[in-house]
């Protein structure tokens, strides 16, 4: 029987442009699954051996990429779907800076949703 674990959900561009999320998420790494949304695979993709990436990079439990070119928001919630209906982990945390998907994410059940300019008060 597998275990129920926390997990958090991490915008890619988000990721990718700001230190603070970086430094952020590297601290939870130990305590949590990490789950990478792409919402634009064909502009700005993340993969595993990429020289852009930095050296500490975090493990990540799944990259979800945007495959059938969703907006961004029906994306971000068929992501959530996925992770609820589909694995063992619970998502607490998800990291977005569009105000509507924080929303959409607290209202499927997500604890804490939270801009980049959040985390300095977490």
């Amino acid at each position: 029987m597998d275990t129920a674990r926390t997990a958090i959900l991490v915008d890619y561009d988000m990721w990718r442009y700001f230190d603070r999320v970086k430094y952020w998420v590297k601290l939870r790494e130990k305590n949590a699954a990490l789950i990478l949304l792409v919402s634009e695979p064909e502009v700005n993709d993340f993969e595993w051996d990429d020289t852009r990436n930095p050296p500490d990079t975090p493990e990540w439990a799944a990259v979800i990429r945007n495959s059938k070119h969703l907006k961004d928001i029906a994306f971000k919630t068929a992501a959530l779907c996925v992770v609820q209906d589909s694995s063992s982990l619970i998502p607490t945390i998800a990291l977005d800076q569009d105000l509507a998907v924080q929303q959409m994410f607290e209202d499927g059940g997500v604890l804490l949703a939270l801009g980049e300019q959040d985390l300095m008060y977490v």
